[in-house]
């Protein structure tokens, strides 16, 4: 359950528990500050200092969404695509 946070406070820090691989990007900004990303028991779950945030993998895909509903992290056929999706907290 330790996570190295690598990241500065504009930084997302992904890495595996298992192969202890940390993936690097200042792309997406948050005002809780910096994301660490990690696997537990071949699950994936993202965990922050000021909220519960769950990482969701669908075939391969890896989807991020946090309880506002605010980011959005894809992966296509290996490369990395950031996006932002704009949902309201009260429909899920």
């Amino acid at each position: 359950m330790y996570a190295f946070d690598l990241g500065s406070m504009y930084g997302l820090c992904m890495e595996t528990y298992v192969s202890g691989l940390c993936i690097e990007t200042y792309v997406l900004e948050t005002i809780y500050g910096d994301l660490c990303l990690g696997t537990m028991y071949g699950d994936l779950c993202l965990e922050t200092m000021y909220g519960d945030l769950c990482l969701e993998t669908m075939y391969g895909d890896i989807c991020l969404g946090t309880m506002n509903g605010d980011l959005c992290l894809e992966t296509m056929y290996g490369d990395l695509c950031l996006g932002t999706l704009r949902n309201d907290s009260e429909s899920v």
